[in-house]
């Protein structure tokens, strides 16, 4: 049963910056999106991996959510930095 709270939680974390990224890649504007979100996703998606790593061991889940999340504030921030104007 507590697993499938593991399943969730990884999904909902991992799947809410989705919208984003499609919506970037439909798009290519970045105008009005703020990337201090992104880096302290970023710096927590870090921080939640090395923190399994040393005090937990492995959780699948764990590992899942902080992996594919920091995978895809690295691809938004990648997004972001492309399709940015100049000023």
């Amino acid at each position: 049963m507590k697993e499938i709270f593991g399943i969730m939680m990884s999904l909902a974390f991992t799947l809410a910056f989705a919208p984003q990224i499609i919506k970037t890649l439909q798009t290519k504007d970045v105008s009005g999106v703020s990337t201090g979100v992104y880096w302290l996703s970023l710096l927590g998606y870090i921080a939640g991996i090395l923190h399994t790593y040393l005090c937990i061991g492995f959780d699948l889940w764990l590992y899942l959510n902080f992996g594919l999340g920091l995978l895809l504030t690295v691809w938004f921030l990648w997004l972001h930095r492309r399709y940015q104007r100049p000023f």
